[in-house]
């Protein structure tokens, strides 16, 4: 199961569709704690992050994902 949603997240990444990622496997009540300190509280929060983010960026020379990485502890 959790080899599946790893799988579903990396395709959605590397779809460009970072915002459905986020959508489906975010919880709405999502915290997110900033380099700084800051909080970002809901996806919503975390969804203007991202829009203001990418307002920033004027060119994208390239950009990939890895395979996931899973942590076995059985």
């Amino acid at each position: 199961m959790k080899i599946q949603l790893t799988q579903e997240v990396t395709t959605l990444i590397r779809e460009g569709k970072n915002k459905q990622a986020k959508d489906i496997f975010y919880a709405d009540d999502i915290v997110s704690i900033e380099g700084n300190g800051d909080k970002l509280e809901g996806v919503e929060a975390i969804h203007q992050k991202s829009t203001a983010w990418a307002a920033q960026v004027s060119e994208v020379h390239s950009a990939s994902v890895s395979e996931p990485l899973l942590k076995y502890c059985g």
